[in-house]
């Protein structure tokens, strides 16, 4: 008798759950900076929803109305356990609005699970003390509220009594108004702070079911439900986890991917796997929220259970990763791995720079690093960078300073980057262009555009030097002696009234061309 009671009890509480997770809710509310702003809303059933019946509400500064406010009416599909963002779509700043941050706005891409909120007055222009609903209906005006963030018609008052500047609700009685006097950038003794205002909530986990009902005034409590955590905080956005049962999935993560510590240089792996037959998506975070990764670059497997971080830099230290799995409608995301990279002390001072060349000439590319590294030139003529010796065209291809020479137009665009060794540790510079062109026919160029003139010449000789480029010139006379020798720094004109008259050669620059000058 007691074992099917407690049989019933259990189907009981499975169908109590079961009810409750039955709808939409709001699962986070972020506040950042500017226009920084977005809204996450969570599908606790087992089945995909369609949400063209679905509107997001604003009630601005205690309005009981949502006209002002903003009102937006949701499209697309929230697939089963999975997030819809709503986020703020200005994407340009204007002398009062500054644009929301594109990375923000790029969350709803990656991968496609949300929307850009409308122009203001809309839903995600909400500060600390709008209620926000979201609603059901086929019609703005023909709606059923399922969830509601504060309270309609109430509007928290500051720690002066006012309404400006605006407030939150907090998480202690009378959660809409300060103490007056109370200093709430300081919590002192106290805990009490404003819960909304300037931050990011976070649904908790135990919460299986929007408040369908407004609260009375005076009663919200933002901490009953969410966890309020610092302004900016874009990082759960995207993911949401809760407490309402996935009867219908049977996936689950097995083995979870470890965080790795690995030598700059070297690749990193991450590894996830599951108890069913998966689709993988990696993602990873440098700051900006988590973004599905491509096989490009750096990275490879990203839609296996394998990732592979090739070639590992300092830049990737701290970098983190996880992957979210799916089956049909059911998904789970991995626990996040951090890649820390080890350098031994290595460290790349300079890195070498893009060059430009003309045929037969030497071009040299330069890389400064910690004290007693080694250093390999790598080339990529097309078919991926592979290693140079020194032969050929190449020298110093183990050294600081390479030296490509006699070069002819082949060794245009040509790539080059150097993998840099100290203790078993290595890094690789950024990779680097050569340009090569024919060289130009100076002479020729001073005689079709008249670059020097007069020719023949009394007192002063003029020089285009903007197209000639050049600041130094050098007369001899025809025993090859040096009779002016000028570095031009302000003007283009060439004093040669001293000169005697007779037949001269000019020489510009580093130029081997020299030009027959006559003076009168």
């Amino acid at each position: 008798m007691k074992r099917i009671l407690l049989t019933i009890l259990a189907a009981l509480s499975i169908n109590a759950a079961s009810a409750q997770c039955n709808n939409l809710f709001f699962s986070e509310y972020v506040e950042g900076t500017g226009n920084n702003k977005a809204l996450e809303i969570y599908n606790p059933t087992n089945s995909p929803i369609n949400l063209n019946n679905y509107w997001v509400m604003r009630y601005g500064n205690g309005a009981t109305s949502a006209t002002a406010g903003g009102i937006t009416q949701l499209n697309g599909t929230i697939q089963a356990h999975s997030t819809f963002l709503l986020v703020n779509g200005q994407t340009t700043t204007t002398p009062t609005s500054p644009a929301c941050d594109v990375a923000l706005q790029n969350l709803i891409l990656s991968p496609n699970n949300g929307m850009l909120d409308g122009v203001f007055p809309a839903p995600t222009y909400m500060n600390g003390d709008d209620a926000i609903t979201l609603k059901y209906g086929t019609t703005s005006t023909n709606t059923t509220i399922i969830d509601i963030i504060g309270c309609i018609g109430e509007q928290p008052l500051n720690e002066l009594g006012n309404t400006s500047p605006n407030a939150g609700w907090t998480n202690l009685p009378p959660y809409a108004s300060m103490p007056v006097g109370y200093n709430s950038s300081i919590d002192g003794a106290f805990i009490l702070r404003y819960y909304t205002k300037d931050k990011t909530l976070i649904r908790k986990n135990s919460v299986q079911v929007g408040i369908s009902v407004n609260p009375a005034f005076n009663t919200f409590n933002p901490s009953s439900q969410w966890d309020s955590l610092a302004s900016n905080t874009w990082s759960n956005l995207g993911i949401h986890n809760c407490n309402c049962p996935t009867n219908s999935c049977s996936l689950s993560i097995v083995n979870q991917p470890q965080s790795q510590s690995i030598n700059a240089g070297s690749t990193a792996q991450f590894a996830v796997s599951a108890n069913a037959t998966c689709n993988y998506q990696w993602q990873t975070n440098i700051g900006f929220g988590f973004q599905n990764l491509s096989n490009a670059s750096q990275y490879s497997g990203v839609s296996t259970n394998q990732l592979s971080v090739n070639n590992i830099t300092a830049n990737n230290n701290s970098q983190v990763f996880r992957c979210i799995i799916s089956q049909g409608a059911c998904a789970d995301t991995s626990n996040q791995a951090t890649l820390s990279v080890i350098t031994c002390g290595l460290s790349i001072n300079t890195q070498p720079q893009n060059q430009s060349s003309v045929v037969g000439s030497t071009a040299q590319f330069t890389v400064t690093a910690t004290a007693n590294a080694s250093f390999l030139w790598q080339t990529n003529a097309g078919f991926g960078f592979q290693s140079l010796s020194n032969a050929g065209q190449y020298s110093g291809a183990t050294q600081n300073i390479l030296s490509v020479n006699s070069l002819t137009l082949t060794n245009n665009n040509q790539s080059f980057r150097c993998i840099v060794s100290l203790n078993g540790c290595t890094d690789t510079t950024n990779a680097v262009t050569l340009t090569v062109t024919t060289p130009v026919d100076v002479i020729k160029l001073i005689d079709n555009q008249k670059l020097i003139y007069p020719n023949p010449v009394n007192d002063y000789l003029y020089i285009d030097y903007s197209k000639l480029k050049t600041d130094k010139i050098e007369m001899f006379d025809l025993l090859g002696k040096i009779v002016l020798s000028e570095k031009i720094e302000n003007g283009n004109k060439v004093n040669v009234s001293s000169l005697p008259k007779g037949i001269y050669l000019l020489k510009l620059g580093n130029s081997n061309e020299q030009k027959k000058i006559i003076k009168n």
